[in-house]
């Protein structure tokens, strides 16, 4: 038995490796499906005679597409009126009381603005049972529409992971720090741009961690902060991380985006 950790927004937004994502998407589903109490899940791996009626679905390798309560969408090209359709109508009808129905969006990056406008009632206020879980691969390219309504997740893989590069985090650090913009500091920071060394992946991770932190930061403060300069700073900071979407980094522009990037903060 496992405990379970209850995740209860009705609409979470999924990133990182297609294998990260799939598992996880499997452990949470059969989290919320498991039909023991007291936050207990069964046991799948050791004790198969004990295992409840739908944790025993998810032995079938094809449960994304055959469970009764999930509706699994993963579009060939794009997002079409016909592929949101079925979402469109489901969600019409009422759950009854302790019903729980899932709708998993895959590559939702793929999402046309046209399709999103469709979608944005539903999943930022689902009827009573219905939840959504939106995987993507980067988070720059999903919708700005979409992102905002949904608890955004990190799901890569360890050997993806931002928290574990610490090359990454201290350059994380500087960009969430306003005090590393200040006069003294400036020099410093900058030559040290000469030295950096980022995968095409760091530095996409390193750009959706920096426009995650700085959108959470003004919802969280933005009737609260004492200092309104402190507000319009943040406001202006994520203006730069969205334009800054438009030509993300790469390999070969890694040490001139980030010096820039930076410039722009301190100019601020």
């Amino acid at each position: 038995m496992n405990n379970i950790k209850n995740l209860n927004y009705p609409a979470q937004l999924w990133l990182g490796d297609s294998d990260s994502l799939e598992l996880s998407l499997i452990e949470h589903l059969r989290k919320n499906f498991c039909l023991n109490e007291n936050n207990i899940i069964c046991d799948i791996n050791n004790n198969l005679n004990n295992v409840c009626l739908e944790c025993a679905k998810f032995l079938n390798n094809n449960i994304l597409t055959n469970h009764e309560n999930i509706l699994y969408i993963n579009p060939e090209k794009s997002y079409t009126q016909d592929v949101i359709q079925p979402i469109l109508d489901k969600i019409s009808l009422n759950l009854n009381n302790n019903i729980k129905f899932y709708f998993i969006l895959n590559k939702i990056d793929y999402l046309s603005l046209h399709c999103a406008n469709m979608l944005l009632k539903s999943i930022e206020e689902p009827p009573e049972g219905y939840k959504f879980i939106l995987l993507a691969q980067r988070l720059y390219q999903v919708l700005p529409t979409i992102r905002s309504r949904c608890l955004v997740s990190y799901k890569y893989s360890k050997n993806n992971n931002l928290n574990l590069n610490n090359n990454i985090l201290s350059l994380y650090k500087v960009f969430i720090d306003l005090d590393s913009f200040s006069n003294n500091n400036i020099n410093n920071i900058i030559n040290s741009f000469s030295k950096l060394s980022l995968s095409d992946l760091d530095g996409i991770l390193l750009l959706d961690k920096l426009i995650l932190y700085w959108g959470n930061l003004y919802k969280k403060n933005i009737n609260s902060l004492n200092n309104n300069l402190d507000l319009i700073k943040i406001n202006k900071i994520i203006n730069i991380l969205n334009n800054k979407l438009l030509s993300p980094p790469y390999r070969a522009n890694q040490k001139v985006f980030w010096r820039n990037l930076y410039l722009n903060f301190a100019n601020l």
